[in-house]
């Protein structure tokens, strides 16, 4: 079913927000990697890809696989998977876009794995990218953009994966022994190329709509720039009060729980192996780019860290935010980045953890009595803390520029480190609608405060609350540019930040109509059919 999405208005100020944020935590993009996007090539594709690793891991594991049916009555070709306004994904678009990744299949391999079928991960993100591709192509079709079929053949000459397949749909080869062994047709080589192309025009047209406001927003958030020293305490009770209130009120607690149980729900999260310089050690983009092609190869993370003077950790959980890049991929997938929430570290996916409803254990209880007990106010004591450290913070030396010696910030976060607090300094960064401070974490109130100071008035003169602790602070540094530096760089800039914009344009133009059509998802009816795969 095709929609006329041109009501939909360009969502600069949701692309923007995204967009700045990739700016902030500088996110590295090997050319290599597949894109985010199984649109991008074909549907499922990637998913496809990915699973095949993951799939050799599981056989290897003692815990053999199962699969576990949902109760219901058969799902029908026509039956709804997903939809936001009248677009619809049902159950044989599904089928088609797993058919069409049978492309991409191992050599030798004629049906799709009933395994794959019943992976949760995979599941959730094939109906997504079937929504995406659905709204691209109905706003292409009203903006009257058109795939000729040299410009699919040019898409799949282009495609790393899919470039064998060019020569066949060129030459109409309906016939062709690569297609046939697959079970495919020329209608699907067609509808594969049809969405690439579609996508990259969309991402045309969207990005000679951005306006000089718009860029103004962004060039100034991007170099608009602060470093910070903080010191932050816990704004938490002692564990005699927290014990007290546990055993004195429970039914308080649980009501507290009932009432919001959505927020306490264990979050999505994606498990890393991860390879990050010492703490000793300078970020080095090739080096990390060294690890990640090796993690690729399945060379043990141990003897990567030695060998490139790096740190291995396995088993880590990242929620999308810190991550959203490894998040999106596959089981094996690799990758690296240079600045972001966990810092610089080349990584590879190890697996993913659903998403699922929180129980009401006795670690929760005490977190929740902890919440219950601290409220949104600073005790007295803590206040008391802060003002001590406001106070030093105000008697560091500077230059006539503000700036303060090392020496003298050296002899001040010992100083704060030895009465058992939390410093952190930060570089230069810009501002991000998120509340993003590097080596913090999110901190939205502090943020938000400390972009409003400057070097001739530092120094904070109030403790901020935010997210559970108590944050002091003085401005180190500040870097701005006017009016008169973006006009000067415009059409640099210009091109920079479509450059940068070039996934991320079209996903937040999607993501704009899926939250005004209330796009919502029902995967049972593939637990149905499918069922889904869980470990013994």
């Amino acid at each position: 079913m095709t929609s006329k999405v041109g009501s939909t208005q360009t969502p600069w100020t949701l692309v923007l927000c995204t967009l700045l944020v990739a700016l902030a935590t500088g996110c590295d993009k090997k050319p290599s990697d597949p894109a985010p996007n199984a649109a991008k090539e074909a549907s499922g594709a990637k998913e496809a890809s990915g699973a095949q690793k993951g799939d050799a891991i599981a056989q290897k594991s003692p815990n053999e696989p199962k699969i576990v049916y949902a109760d219901g009555e058969q799902p029908g070709p026509e039956t709804v998977l997903a939809e936001a306004g009248d677009i619809e994904v049902t159950l044989e678009d599904f089928e088609s876009s797993m058919r069409r990744s049978m492309l991409i299949a191992p050599e030798g391999q004629t049906e799709i794995p009933k395994e794959r079928l019943a992976t949760p991960h995979l599941q959730i993100n094939v109906v997504r990218n079937l929504l995406s591709n659905k709204i691209i192509e109905a706003e292409a079709e009203h903006r009257g953009l058109e795939a000729s079929k040299d410009e699919k053949v040019a898409a799949l000459s282009e495609s790393r994966r899919l470039s064998a397949y060019a020569p066949i749909f060129e030459k109409g080869d309906a016939d062709a022994k690569a297609l046939a062994e697959r079970g495919l047709s020329l209608d699907d080589l067609d509808a594969i190329a049809r969405d690439i192309v579609l996508r990259e025009k969309l991402h045309n047209a969207l990005a000679e709509e951005i306006p000089d406001e718009a860029l103004w927003q962004a060039y100034k958030q991007q170099n608009n720039q602060i470093a910070l020293l903080l010191v932050g305490m816990r704004n938490t009770p002692s564990m005699e009060e927290i014990s007290a209130l546990v055993e004195e009120e429970p039914e308080r607690i649980r009501k507290h729980f009932e009432e919001n149980k959505k927020r306490y729900r264990q979050p999505s999260m994606v498990r890393l192996t991860m390879l990050s310089p010492t703490p000793s050690g300078n970020v080095d983009a090739t080096k990390l780019e060294k690890a990640a092609d090796r993690l690729q190869k399945g060379d043990a993370p141990d003897k990567i860290a030695a060998d490139l003077g790096l740190q291995s950790e396995t088993g880590a959980l990242l929620v999308r935010g810190e991550n959203a890049k490894a998040f999106d991929a596959d089981t094996g997938s690799t990758g690296f980045q240079t600045k972001g929430p966990r810092g610089a570290y080349a990584w590879k996916v190890e697996g993913h953890r659903d998403s699922k409803e929180a129980e009401l254990t006795a670690a929760l209880q005490r977190e929740i009595a902890a919440e219950l007990l601290g409220g949104n106010s600073i005790p007295p004591k803590r206040r008391a803390q802060a003002k001590e450290v406001i106070e030093a913070m105000e008697k560091l030396p500077s230059d006539k520029t503000g700036k303060v010696p090392e020496s003298a910030l050296a002899d001040f976060e010992k100083r704060m480190k030895s009465k058992g607090y939390q410093v952190r300094r930060t570089p230069l960064f810009p501002q991000n609608d998120r509340g993003f401070i590097p080596t913090v974490g999110l901190a939205e109130e502090v943020a938000q405060k400390a972009f409003t100071m400057d070097l001739d008035d530092p120094v904070v003169d109030t403790p901020v609350l935010s997210r559970k602790k108590v944050w002091t602070f003085r401005v180190l540094d500040r870097q701005e540019k006017d009016k008169e530096d973006f006009e000067r760089e415009k059409e640099a800039f210009r091109k920079q930040f479509e450059a940068r914009a070039k996934n991320q344009l079209v996903p937040g133009f999607v993501s704009q109509y899926e939250d005004e059509h209330d796009a919502r998802l029902d995967l049972e009816p593939l637990r149905v059919k499918y069922g889904t795969l869980q470990k013994n």
